[in-house]
């Protein structure tokens, strides 16, 4: 065969072979879903200070690390707040080795919060109505939050910068981004200097 067929040939089959290191990281492509359950269910699920929905819940990895990096919310990203009344708040940073297994969530909740869950689920058109008033509630770090930014927006620059690239750093070392992708976000926070 000549060498120009076989490189007609070849390239194709190479094309095709490297589509499946275009996956994301560590084999997590960024639309897999991480699902998340909590006892009792019917808590609501809260990333980047925005209420999506109650548990059971699916989320994808785009969901948890947006590609827009806000430095104002750089602490919020990879995290998770799961709220329910009468329960303690449960708190947890998702790393991409969690998103096959699932995020299970025992909430320490009350004895009351128990008993009005159990007779919520006996009541047949009304229950549901009762787990989606949290969502439209908004969160105590949500009423907050104008305090918040009026801070990060009065620091100096330099410090913003320093945090995006500790938040960097930290999502290499969790390996949630790739060495490349490491080292090209890094440039560009350097360049804004």
């Amino acid at each position: 065969m000549p060498k120009q067929t076989l490189t007609r040939l070849a390239a194709p089959m190479l094309l095709i072979t490297q589509l499946s290191a275009c996956t994301g990281i560590g084999g997590v492509s960024g639309e897999m879903p991480l699902r998340i359950e909590t006892q009792p269910s019917g808590a609501t699920v809260y990333i980047m200070d925005e209420a999506l929905g109650v548990t059971p819940l699916e989320i994808t990895q785009n969901q948890l690390y947006p590609a827009a990096y806000d430095a104002g919310k750089a602490e919020l990203y990879g995290k998770i707040v799961i709220r329910k009344p009468a329960c303690e708040a449960f708190s947890q940073r998702v790393k991409y080795q969690d998103f096959p297994k699932g995020l299970q969530v025992t909430l320490n909740c009350s004895d009351s919060a128990e008993q009005s869950q159990s007779s919520a689920t006996a009541e047949t058109a009304p229950a549901p109505q009762k787990n989606r008033q949290p969502v439209a509630a908004q969160p105590p770090e949500q009423r907050l939050k104008p305090v918040e930014s009026t801070a990060v927006v009065t620091q100096p620059a330099n410090s913003s910068i320093k945090a995006r690239l500790q938040r960097l750093d930290n999502l290499r070392n969790e390996a949630v981004i790739s060495e490349e992708e490491y080292r090209a976000a890094r440039k560009r926070i350097l360049n804004e200097l």
